[in-house]
């Protein structure tokens, strides 16, 4: 079973219903239970997703971090109900150590290998700021400091890798924002 491509989210329910047409009988109506399940739990999503959005509007610690680009009223409170606090970190490096963002380190003797991320800490935070690098580098129209040097980083060691070290740095510049009260300076880089 193929869905057509394109088109409204509310309209997910009626391409189901189109595909099922060639099926056997059995298989529309396990598909069809499914969709049954699916609805309320959809509609459900939604109505929480407009409560945040509500929520995240009247805070004005989330209205201040969404000035930077690709942060949405989720990442904004995910980033506030993890960090709680921007006093208690020294630095923007520490918030990215906090959430996992910094790469791993073996050191022995005069070696010294830099791994993968340690992904200690929030793991949705921390995925919700790899998605928002990933929206800024490749479907924001804004035009930033931070996205050309995600950009070039891209091109040099690949999407992966540009992606982690952005939200690294928007870790960063986010904590500094929030530290400084200040929107978002799309020139500026220094977190």
């Amino acid at each position: 079973m193929k869905l057509a491509i394109g088109g409204e989210e509310k309209d997910f329910a009626g391409k189901v219903e189109e595909a099922l047409k060639g099926l056997p009988e059995l298989a529309q109506r396990g598909v069809k239970e499914l969709l049954k399940a699916w609805t309320p739990l959809h509609e459900q999503q939604r109505r929480l997703y407009k409560e945040l959005n509500k929520t995240a509007k009247n805070d004005a610690v989330t209205q201040l971090l969404m000035t930077a680009p690709a942060i949405g009223p989720a990442t904004a409170s995910a980033y506030v109900a993890t960090i709680d606090d921007p006093k208690r970190f020294e630095s923007g490096e520490k918030v990215a150590a906090y959430i996992g963002l910094t790469p791993s380190i073996y050191q022995s003797g005069e070696t010294e290998y830099r791994g993968r991320i340690t992904k200690t800490g929030d793991k949705m935070l921390r995925w919700l700021l790899v998605e928002a690098a990933h929206i800024l580098l490749s479907r924001s129209s804004s035009d930033c400091a931070l996205k050309r040097w995600g950009l070039k980083l891209q091109q040099s060691k690949g999407v992966g890798k540009a992606r982690v070290a952005v939200a690294r740095r928007l870790a960063c510049i986010l904590w500094k924002m929030w530290k400084e009260q200040e929107t978002f300076n799309p020139e500026a880089m220094v977190a």
